[in-house]
């Protein structure tokens, strides 16, 4: 059994688990589902919309048509949507040293930094960091 590991706050969510082995039909079994999100247990689809941000350890327990049983751990992180904070950056004189620091919320730490459009004025750079 395998699921996605990120779902956004506020966005609809939905991941199938699968199964090997064992006899069909399956019926699926949850702990630890965050809030607003839900294992179906004749389908193990994993739906819903998280309600709010976590890091959940969820254990599935998948029983087949025989009886047996698996579990799984997964994890599932559930997060704000990525955006760029920083509004604007300071002005600068020709020759003075200069730095800015990009500020980033949402998604999932650690973040990369890279220019998307445009570039900067000759001298500066964007490291990765986010620092100008």
């Amino acid at each position: 059994m395998e699921a996605a590991a990120l779902a956004i706050v506020g966005v609809a969510y939905s991941t199938s688990l699968s199964v090997t082995g064992g006899t069909a039909p399956y019926t699926f079994a949850a702990t630890g589902v965050p809030a607003g999100l839900s294992l179906a247990a004749s389908s193990g689809i994993l739906s819903g919309t998280a309600a709010g941000t976590s890091v959940s350890t969820i254990v599935v327990t998948v029983t087949d048509a025989s009886g047996l049983t698996a579990n799984k751990t997964l994890s599932l992180t559930a997060t704000t949507t990525l955006s760029i904070s920083t509004a604007s950056v300071a002005r600068s004189a020709i020759l003075n040293p200069y730095t800015q620091t990009i500020v980033a919320t949402g998604g999932v730490v650690p973040y990369t930094f890279s220019l998307s459009a445009g570039s900067l004025p000759a001298g500066l750079s964007l490291s990765s960091a986010g620092v100008i």
